[in-house]
């Protein structure tokens, strides 16, 4: 989605670029880190290409939220309200695996865990993915 973004953005102009998918991998890392850490940027003081980047990035959220998307840095803020209205129940055990250093919406998970009696655990594992691991109870359903 990053890439058909960025080329429909910039063809034809002296913007457009000859290493597309590194540049849409580093934005959406970009994206990532911005989301995950719920950082907001003054655009007064951003270069022009740091403004180019705001724009596709606003493009890329309003494709997902016009198609029911989500990426993976909304995953525990989703997985909060979810919680916390009822529409999931509480996992046992919430697992947090392979984290160098808990993002703010993975705090809040736990947190949102920990005030509703939930369990968490950390712990650090020799991996190229975190992981987000939500451990549900059984239901007698499912055991039959």
């Amino acid at each position: 989605m990053w890439e058909e973004q960025i080329a429909a953005s910039s063809k034809g102009s002296s913007l457009e670029l000859l290493q597309l998918p590194q540049t849409a991998e580093k934005a959406l890392q970009a994206h990532h880190l911005i989301s995950e850490y719920r950082l907001t940027l003054d655009e007064s003081i951003l270069t022009e290409d740091q403004r180019m980047f705001l724009v596709w990035q606003k493009q890329y959220l309003n494709n997902c939220q016009r198609h029911g998307l989500f990426d993976k840095s909304a995953v525990p803020d989703k997985i909060c309200s979810a919680i916390v209205s009822s529409e999931i129940s509480l996992p046992a055990l919430l697992l947090l695996v392979g984290f160098d250093q808990l993002s703010p919406g993975l705090k809040h998970l736990q947190q949102v865990a920990m005030d509703r009696g939930g369990d968490c655990l950390e712990v650090d594992l020799v991996s190229d993915e975190p992981m987000l691991l939500l451990v549900m109870p059984l239901s007698t359903k499912m055991m039959r």
